[in-house]
């Protein structure tokens, strides 16, 4: 079995041959990685690529946070 890492290529890696993700932010968005990923198997990969760039879109929102750390 081989998991693709990169939360930003899930369905790059499904197509080119991974058997599933795994990623840190897949918890976010739940359901789009789960209709990416139905997507990828109906090999509808135009609509997988647009909820990747979806998925995209959220983890740039999701990383352009600055968080107040104490040293």
């Amino acid at each position: 079995m081989v998991f693709n890492g990169p939360d930003e290529q899930f369905v790059g890696g499904r197509v080119m041959g991974a058997d599933a993700g795994i990623g840190g932010t897949y918890g976010v968005y739940p359901e789009l990685l789960m209709e990416a990923d139905r997507c990828v198997r109906e090999d509808d990969l135009e609509k997988a690529l647009q909820i990747q760039l979806k998925i995209n879109d959220l983890i740039s929102e999701l990383t352009s946070f600055k968080g107040n750390y104490m040293m």
